[in-house]
């Protein structure tokens, strides 16, 4: 699910629910956050779901998907309070990897 769903700091989810094949799984995922959006296939394609929240404000994703993000989507991501960090990792994404790949998450 690391491509086409984030939760964001436990708090806030991007999810590209075409890519569930369960329309009512998607559904339920999406029931669980109130702040909640919903990335397209394009943003997909750029590894938009690829996204980590590293702090309760602070977002890394690639270059790709910042360039990628739809003006409806950086604005969800803004009003819930957190900052975009771009970084180049157009290496790892030719190999099918992007941000998250490169992170461990501590729980």
């Amino acid at each position: 699910t690391n491509v086409v769903m984030s939760v964001l700091a436990g708090r806030a989810l991007l999810l590209h629910p075409p890519a569930i094949a369960d329309a009512e799984a998607a559904a339920a995922i999406l029931d669980c956050f109130t702040d909640r959006h919903e990335l397209d296939e394009d943003e997909v394609q750029a590894f938009a779901g690829n996204c980590l929240a590293v702090t309760d404000q602070d977002v890394l994703l690639s270059q790709r998907a910042a360039d990628a993000l739809r003006p409806a989507s950086r604005a969800a991501i803004e009003s819930w309070g957190f900052r975009l960090h771009p970084v180049d990792v157009s290496e790892i994404e030719r190999a099918g990897g992007s941000v998250r790949c490169m992170l461990g998450e501590i729980y």
